[in-house]
């Protein structure tokens, strides 16, 4: 009988049984349940989490196909989670927002410090951050622009703004340092 993984009722995904390249994990109680419940992070994605107080349990678990974007790790874990087939990349401290965030602003969260002007906000400081702006690169072109099409509304909210020419759309990881060279010069 095939289960669901332990963080599904979390975020919804009832119904994909089997497939679990499709589930996120951003707590450290979603990332333990996994572990314990199935032995294998293969095709899971793990958000934004520090998980150096599980340094053994991560090691010992299968990460072949595992995705884990953000996680606070020491670079020896890194480099054997990577040779063991994970997609590991690190946390981007500079940014005054988490690149990996697995779900939206709310309004509230945006705005929040409004009180003490706009350029306080999460919002503004997301968007025009102090300096020249951050280069954004998104990956797999057919996913941003067709099914989950975020490309035309990032547009359009940076329309006119110093953001605008520094995002760039590729279709495979592989294709981002390139980019992010053209849009650094």
């Amino acid at each position: 009988m095939k289960t669901a993984p332990a963080h599904a009722a979390h975020h919804g995904n009832h119904g994909n049984h089997g497939n679990h390249g499709n589930h996120e994990s951003e707590t450290l109680e979603e990332f333990d349940a996994i572990v314990s419940a199935r032995g294998t992070l293969a095709g899971f994605r793990i958000l934004s989490l520090d998980p150096t107080d599980r340094t053994r349990e991560l090691l010992a678990t299968d990460t072949a196909g595992a995705v884990l974007l953000g996680c606070r790790m020491r670079p020896e874990e890194t480099d054997r989670l990577r040779t063991d087939g994970a997609l590991v990349l690190p946390p981007v401290p500079a940014l005054p927002f988490d690149p990996y965030r697995g779900h939206l602003y709310t309004p509230g969260g945006l705005f929040a410090a409004l009180d003490k002007g706009y350029a306080e906000t999460p919002d503004a400081l997301t968007y025009e951050s102090h300096g020249d702006p951050t280069p954004m690169v998104l990956v797999n072109r057919a996913h941003r622009t067709e099914r989950l099409p975020v490309r035309p509304l990032l547009r359009s909210l940076v329309r006119e703004r110093s953001t605008e020419a520094r995002i760039a759309l590729v279709d495979r990881v592989e294709e981002a340092p390139e980019a992010l060279k053209r849009l650094g010069s």
